[in-house]
């Protein structure tokens, strides 16, 4: 695996973090874990999207999400650490449409997907892909995960000017999937920032497409069992509707 390659794994893990966390620094309001109802998408759906000279279809995580589309995705892009590139952002269309006005209410569930800018235009063969699945199983039960995580989370803030967040101890909810092309890893991460305290469930997958390596995350505020039930289920399926979608 290029150096390139193995550098962009622990930015990503750790600035995966990040990104969670800098969303979740303003929530005002919460809401209730839906019933678990993962439904196939119809590939009309699914938008193009273009990495390393390569174009990829990336179908919405599920039906409450949409795409945002190349205007307002710009305002995503400052929640991307700076060694990797956002190409699609998903968010419930009621708050697409509050958009690029203020909203009194932050997203309690949307998607992410990102490539490394070093690697972008790397070819990523099952050997190297496997390589980056056990890297990151492996700092995922890194036990220093929560001092890491709260570095680039200080490093991120601080270039954003933005307030103080402290992470909690994050509880590792492990491997949800394994594939030979694609793999799920999830956590609960507690938070606090101007005086409010948030938890998260949290899905880092990391898909192997058209020999090109995509980063996608998917986020939801955690109420109940509901919650990571949810995050599982729709992980997996997001996954594998990634690479249906894209299959010759």
């Amino acid at each position: 695996m290029s150096g390139s390659l193995r550098g962009v794994i622990l930015v990503r893990l750790f600035g995966g973090a990040v990104v969670v966390l800098c969303a979740c620094a303003c929530f005002e309001s919460s809401s209730h874990a839906q019933a678990i109802k993962v439904s196939p998408l119809p590939l009309s759906e699914a938008g193009s999207f273009r990495a390393g000279r390569v174009s990829f279809t990336i179908p919405p995580p599920a039906p409450e999400l949409v795409e945002m589309g190349p205007d307002l995705r710009v305002l995503m892009e400052p929640m991307a650490p700076a060694k990797l590139r956002l190409i699609a952002a998903f968010i419930p269309p009621d708050s697409l449409a509050k958009l690029p006005g203020p909203s009194s209410t932050a997203f309690t569930k949307y998607a992410l997907v990102e490539v490394p800018r070093t690697a972008e235009f790397l070819d990523v063969d099952e050997t190297s892909f496997k390589t980056v699945v056990d890297s990151m199983s492996q700092q995922f039960s890194n036990g220093n995960l929560q001092s890491t995580m709260q570095t680039a989370i200080d490093r991120h803030f601080a270039d954003l000017g933005t307030a103080k967040l402290t992470v909690d101890k994050p509880t590792q909810l492990g491997t949800m999937f394994s594939k030979p092309n694609a793999s799920g890893f999830a956590m609960l991460m507690p938070m606090a920032a101007n005086g409010k305290t948030v938890t998260l469930v949290s899905a880092s997958l990391v898909v192997r497409v058209r020999s090109r390596l995509l980063f996608a995350y998917l986020y939801i505020q955690y109420e109940d069992k509901a919650s990571i039930d949810w995050i599982t289920k729709t992980s997996e399926f997001w996954a594998d509707s990634i690479l249906k979608s894209n299959e010759p």
